[in-house]
């Protein structure tokens, strides 16, 4: 019996490993503890909360897991989530009771764990969860200072300021309103360009299905009837073409809008990094947030080329600086 339990156990491992949900409730019926470890200590939870499926993860909290397990080596299933970027097993787990300042047998938390991976949306939701950011592990290393060797910068500015409070009052908002602005732009450009397409061909469509019409009814035009053709032709060909033309400057626009608004992003994401270097002067902070919480102009784009805008004088290092990676 017990060999058998051991193997059930192994087999609500594996299946946990792979996502099985159905195999994991056949061997927990079976007598297989939930909570059973591998040689290293990790359990079913951590396995599946590593790998960020959800519903495998929610589906072992319900059935009794422990949370808070540690392995072997002192780490547990916040921080493999963490690690690897799965946010929403993250608020989950720490809606379940996951201990968010536990660290390993190094000293590593969930926080530091998340900033040096580039997590920023994890680590802003460890920050809500009143992780420690000034903790250091056994090298000495804040989460700032691992953020800072693999350059996340945005991630150090929010660990800078109070562990990202203010930040994210203010920065963060925009920035994300932005990114959603791209692409929902981005969506209507495509859209109207679509339309573009499909208007300027039924205008040809239909052009050559009244000349076919005409030579086929009246064989031997008069003066009148060629009048009348030419007329009728000339109304569908303007109506058309000021359709197509319509079509062509709202998908500029809008193709205009969604590069305006992936500019806003670069210039925050930009502005953070230097802000996080101090290479951001006060008197060039003036300058530049207006110009992030500035809206931006609504409406057709003119046909002809617009005028440059005016370049605004600031002091950036010789070094260009280049936006974090997405």
């Amino acid at each position: 019996v017990e060999e058998k339990l051991k193997a059930f156990n192994r087999f609500v491992l594996e299946a946990s490993n792979e996502n099985d949900i159905d195999k994991i409730e056949k061997y927990l019926r079976r007598g297989a503890d939930i909570n059973a470890e591998r040689s290293d200590g990790t359990t079913s939870l951590m396995l599946a909360s590593q790998n960020g499926v959800l519903n495998t993860v929610q589906f072992l909290i319900e059935k009794a897991a422990t949370v808070n397990h540690v392995s072997n080596d002192g780490t547990t299933a916040l921080i493999l989530a963490s690690k690897n970027g799965h946010k929403d097993v993250v608020k989950l787990l720490i809606k379940k009771g996951a201990e968010v300042n536990q660290a390993n047998n190094e000293g590593w938390t969930s926080l530091m764990v998340a900033s040096q991976e580039g997590h920023k949306n994890i680590v802003i939701s460890l920050l809500e969860n009143d992780a420690k950011w000034k903790e250091k592990n056994k090298e000495g290393k804040t989460a700032e200072d691992l953020a800072k060797e693999k350059a996340h910068f945005d991630i150090v500015l929010l660990l800078q300021n109070e562990g990202g409070k203010n930040v994210q009052k203010t920065i963060e908002p925009s920035e994300r309103f932005w990114e959603k602005r791209k692409e929902e732009y981005k969506k209507e450009a495509e859209r109207q360009f679509k339309d573009y397409v499909m208007i300027s061909a039924l205008t040809i469509v239909f052009f050559v299905v009244i000349i076919l019409f005409y030579h086929q009814m009246f064989p031997e035009s008069t003066l009148f009837i060629l009048a009348e053709k030419a007329a009728l032709l000339l109304l569908c060909s303007s109506l058309g073409t000021w359709l197509a033309s319509t079509k062509r400057r709202l998908h500029l626009s809008y193709k205009h809008l969604s590069l305006n608004a992936a500019e806003r992003v670069t210039m925050i994401e930009t502005y953070l990094r230097m802000t996080s270097e101090g290479l951001i002067k006060e008197e060039n902070s003036k300058t530049i947030l207006p110009i992030l919480f500035t809206p931006s102009n609504t409406g057709l784009t003119k046909e002809q080329n617009s005028s440059p805008q005016n370049t605004i004088p600031i002091n950036f290092p010789s070094t260009p600086i280049l936006p974090p990676a997405s």
